[in-house]
C-alpha cells in the first residue's frame, strides 16, 4: 500500500511523532522500530548555506554570510571564523560573502570553507589559527571534499598527504595538496605534526568540465565527492549532468597547467531519471525536448560495503536535484575506461531536492535529502513546506519524513555512525536530530 507521508492526516497516530515546532511521519510499510527527536537547534543571523559534521560528529561546521561557525557539540562551545568581505559593488554597497560549502578534515584538525569570492580558506581547529587562502578558481566555490586515500595505492594517507578538492561555478574541480602546510623539520627531515601558515599553494590537478557548443559559459559545478579508494571524483552540475573523473588516468584528468578533456558524463534523463552512460566524448547533456531543465545539486560516492557495492572496480554514486528524485548510479571500469548506468530511482519529494547526504551503517546505506518549499498541493492536510526524507537506499524506501524548517533545506549531513542528522535552512536555523532505524 502507498502512504502519503506528506499528509499526516492520512496516517494513524502511531506513525506520527511531534515536537514543539516540528513533526515526523514514519512509513508504515517499514516493519521495524523507528524514532527521531531534535537534540540541538542553533539560530543564526543569515541563511545557512552549508553544514558538516566531523568524522566523530563532535564538531559541526556551519557556513553562513561572512563567517563559518564551528560548534563543539559535547562541550556546548561556539567558535567564529570570519570571512573577509569582497570589494564593494560599483554603487558602493557592501557585498556579502557567503560560505557556500564547508568541510572538516578526516582527523578533525582542519576546517575548510569555499565562498562567493572564489577562494577556499583553511583554519587549524585545535589552535583556531588561520592557515591559508587557496587561490585559483574564477567562480563561486560550491563544493568541498577532503581525500585521505591515495589513488595509486588505495591506502589511507597521513595528514600531510591529505588533499582537498573544491568544485566551482567556473566549471573546474581543483585538487589541492595540503603537504605544504606541514613544514619540514630540517633536523629530522620529517614532516611536522602541526600545520603552519603557507601562501601560494598551487593545485596538483585541475579537473575541467568541458563546455559544449550550446553552452555560453562553463557548466556550474555544485558538488564534489571522492570514491572510497581515492581513484575517482564525481561532481554534480547545473546543466543536468553527473560527471566522473579518473585520477589514475592522465587522459582524463589535467595535470597542472593543462586542460582536461572529456570526463565521463552520466546524463540524467528527465523522463525516467536513469539512462545509459554517454560515451566519454563530452557530448551535450541537455534535457529531452519539451522537458523542464534540471540541475544536479548533490552527487556522492557511497562508501564500500563489498558484495558489489564499491568492491573491486565498481562504485555507487547517489545524485539528487531539481527533478525531485534521487538516482543511484553504478560506475565501473578500469583506469581511463569508466562507464556508468542509472540503476535505481528514489521518488517521494514533491519539490526540488536542494541537498543530500549518504552514510554506510553496517551493511545498510542510508541517505537524507532536503527539499525546497515547493508548490502548494490540493490534497487536504498535505504540506507544501520544505521537508527532509530519510531513505533506505538498497530497499528504495522512505523511512521517515521530517518537517520543521520554514524555508528551503539548503544542506544536510549524516554522522558516520548512523545516529545523527543535521539540517540547515534558509530560515537561518540549524537543527541536529537523533534517530534510530533499528
Amino acid at each position: 500500500m502507498q502512504y502519503d507521508l506528506d499528509n499526516r492526516n492520512t496516517l494513524e497516530e502511531v506513525f506520527v511523532q511531534e515536537g514543539s515546532d516540528w513533526y515526523a511521519t514514519f512509513n508504515p510499510d517499514v516493519r521495524r522500530p523507528m524514532s527521531v527527536r531534535q537534540v540541538q537547534r542553533y539560530s543564526h543571523s543569515s541563511i545557512v548555506c552549508s553544514v558538516k559534521f566531523s568524522a566523530d560528529a563532535s564538531l559541526l561546521a556551519v557556513g553562513i554570510k561572512d563567517e563559518v561557525v564551528l560548534y563543539d557539540r559535547p562541550n556546548n562551545l561556539k567558535y567564529s571564523y570570519p570571512i573577509p568581505a569582497p570589494p564593494p559593488a560599483d554603487d558602493g554597497e557592501p557585498k556579502p560573502n557567503h560560505a557556500r560549502c564547508v568541510a572538516i578534515s578526516p582527523d578533525g584538525t582542519l576546517l575548510a570553507a569555499g565562498s562567493e569570492d572564489t577562494y577556499v580558506r583553511l583554519w587549524h581547529i585545535p589552535t583556531g589559527s588561520f592557515l591559508t587562502t587557496l587561490v585559483g578558481h574564477r567562480g563561486e566555490v560550491y563544493g568541498l571534499a577532503f581525500s585521505s586515500t591515495s589513488p595509486s595505492t588505495s591506502t589511507p594517507s597521513s595528514p600531510s598527504e591529505t588533499t582537498l578538492l573544491s568544485a566551482s561555478a567556473d566549471g573546474t574541480i581543483h585538487v589541492w595538496p595540503l603537504a605544504p602546510l606541514y613544514a619540514t623539520d630540517t633536523d629530522t627531515g620529517t614532516n611536522a605534526d602541526t600545520p603552519s601558515s603557507k601562501d601560494g599553494i598551487q593545485p596538483l590537478k585541475v579537473l575541467v568540465a568541458p563546455q559544449s557548443a550550446e553552452q555560453r559559459k562553463p557548466p556550474v559545478l555544485t558538488s564534489v565527492s571522492v570514491s572510497p579508494d581515492g581513484a575517482l571524483v564525481v561532481g554534480g552540475s547545473l546543466d543536468n549532468a553527473v560527471r566522473v573523473w579518473d585520477l589514475r588516468s592522465a587522459g582524463v584528468v589535467a595535470e597542472e597547467g593543462e586542460v582536461a578533456q572529456h570526463p565521463n558524463r552520466l546524463k540524467l534523463n528527465n523522463n525516467n531519471n536513469t539512462s545509459n552512460n554517454n560515451s566519454s566524448s563530452g557530448g551535450s547533456s541537455s534535457a529531452e525536448p519539451g522537458a523542464e531543465a534540471a540541475a544536479v545539486y548533490a552527487a556522492h560516492f557511497i562508501p564500500s560495503v563489498g558484495g558489489g557495492f564499491g568492491g573491486g572496480s565498481e562504485w555507487d554514486v547517489l545524485s539528487a536535484g531539481t527533478d525531485k528524485a534521487l538516482t543511484l548510479w553504478k560506475v565501473s571500469g578500469e583506469a581511463g575506461k569508466i562507464r556508468g548506468e542509472g540503476v535505481k530511482t528514489l521518488r517521494g519529494h514533491r519539490a526540488a531536492i536542494a541537498c543530500a547526504s549518504v552514510a554506510l551503517v553496517g551493511r545498510k546505506i542510508y541517505a537524507a535529502s532536503g527539499s525546497t518549499t515547493g508548490a502548494q498541493t490540493d490534497a487536504p492536510g498535505a504540506e507544501a513546506s520544505a521537508s527532509v526524507r530519510m531513505w533506505d537506499v538498497k530497499d528504495g524506501k522512505t523511512m521517515f519524513v521530517l518537517r520543521g524548517h520554514r524555508n528551503t533545506v539548503t544542506s544536510v549531513d549524516l554522522s558516520k555512525d548512523g545516529s545523527l542528522l543535521v539540517t540547515g535552512s534558509g530560515d537561518c536555523d540549524v537543527r541536529v536530530w537523533e534517530y534510530s532505524l533499528s
